[in-house]
C-alpha cells in the first residue's frame, strides 16, 4: 500500500483547480482504510488510501457505482478514483457527521435521498443478501465462535430472504458515512455498495438511531413507500448479524459478544410478536 506522499505525486491529473501540490494536514478516522485531510489551492480535499484486503469490498464495483451516483443530490461531489493505484480523492464536503439522532425534517430529507438512490440503475451490480453475506463471514471464524453463533444463524434462516427487484443500496449508511449540511445529505464511502433489498438502507438508519414513533414516520414519509413493520424488524436483525460477523472477521476481537446476540434475538422476538 502506497503512502499518501507517493499518491499525491498524481496531483496534476486530479480534476481540481490545483496550482500547487496538496499537502497532508491531518489523519481522519476510518474503519477499513487510511484517510487524510489535504490542504490545496482548490480548498480542502480528502484522500482515502484503500485497504487491500477488507472483507466485502469490491473496488471495481465501487467505481461503477460512483459513476452512477455522481451529480445526485446525495453525492454532488467531484471525485478522482484510482482503484489501480489504490486510492480515491475528493473535495471535502461542508457539513457535519450526525452525532445524535437527526431532527424530523432532516430525517424526511434522508428518506427522500434514499428513494432517489433507489431510482438509479442497479444493473450489472452484484446482488447481496445480508443474511447470506453474514454467513460467509461467520464461516471464516474459528470453531468456538461459529458454534456460539449457530443458533442465531439457524433462527435467521427461518425467515424468507427473498426480495423484490433489487435496487441500488449503499449498504453502509452509518453516521461516519453521512454528512448533513445546508439542508441536504451527502453519502460517503461507497465501497460496500451493491444491489439488494430496498429495506437495507432504511433498516440501517432505523437500527443505528433507534428510530420509532414520529422519527421513524418522518424517515419513511420522506422515503415515500409503505414499509411493513415485521419485514423491517427482520431486516434490522439480519443487518446486526452482518455488521457483527464483519467486525469479527476483520478485527477478530470484539467486545460485547453476548449482548449482540441478545439484541438480534430481541428484534426477532418482536417480529414474531407482530407477525
Amino acid at each position: 500500500m502506497d503512502g499518501p506522499d507517493n499518491l499525491i505525486d498524481d496531483w496534476r491529473s486530479w480534476p481540481f483547480d490545483l496550482r500547487a501540490r496538496p499537502t497532508v494536514t491531518d489523519t481522519l478516522p476510518s474503519e477499513t482504510n487510511m484517510a487524510y485531510r489535504l490542504a490545496s489551492s482548490a480548498g480542502p480535499l480528502v484522500l482515502r488510501v484503500n485497504s487491500p484486503n477488507a472483507p466485502g469490498v469490491d473496488r471495481a464495483q465501487e467505481a461503477l457505482v460512483l459513476a452512477r451516483v455522481a451529480g445526485a443530490s446525495f453525492f454532488d461531489c467531484t471525485v478522482h478514483n484510482s482503484p489501480g493505484r489504490g486510492y480515491l480523492v475528493m473535495q471535502s464536503v461542508s457539513g457535519e457527521h450526525p452525532r445524535d439522532r437527526p431532527g424530523n425534517i432532516d430525517l424526511e430529507r434522508l428518506g427522500h435521498a434514499i428513494a432517489e438512490l433507489q431510482r438509479l440503475p442497479a444493473s450489472e451490480l452484484s446482488v447481496i443478501a445480508p443474511g447470506a453475506l453474514a454467513e460467509s463471514y461467520v464461516a471464516r471464524l474459528d470453531a468456538p465462535r461459529r458454534s456460539a453463533l449457530a443458533l442465531t444463524l439457524e433462527r435467521l434462516r427461518g425467515y424468507d430472504e427473498g426480495m423484490r427487484a433489487p435496487v441500488l443500496c449503499h449498504f453502509d449508511l452509518l453516521p461516519p458515512n453521512l454528512i448533513v449540511g445546508e439542508g441536504r445529505w451527502t453519502f460517503l464511502d461507497w465501497e460496500f455498495a451493491a444491489a439488494g433489498d430496498r429495506l437495507i438502507d432504511i433498516a440501517t438508519l432505523v437500527e443505528v438511531w433507534g428510530l420509532e414513533g414520529d422519527a421513524a414516520a418522518a424517515l419513511l414519509g420522506g422515503y415515500g413507500e409503505q414499509v411493513e413493520r415485521t419485514s423491517l424488524l427482520i431486516m434490522r436483525a439480519r443487518l446486526r448479524m452482518l455488521w457483527f460477523a464483519w467486525r469479527l472477521s476483520w478485527h477478530r476481537q470484539v467486545v460485547g459478544f453476548e449482548g449482540e446476540i441478545a439484541a438480534i434475538g430481541a428484534l426477532l422476538d418482536t417480529a414474531d410478536a407482530f407477525g
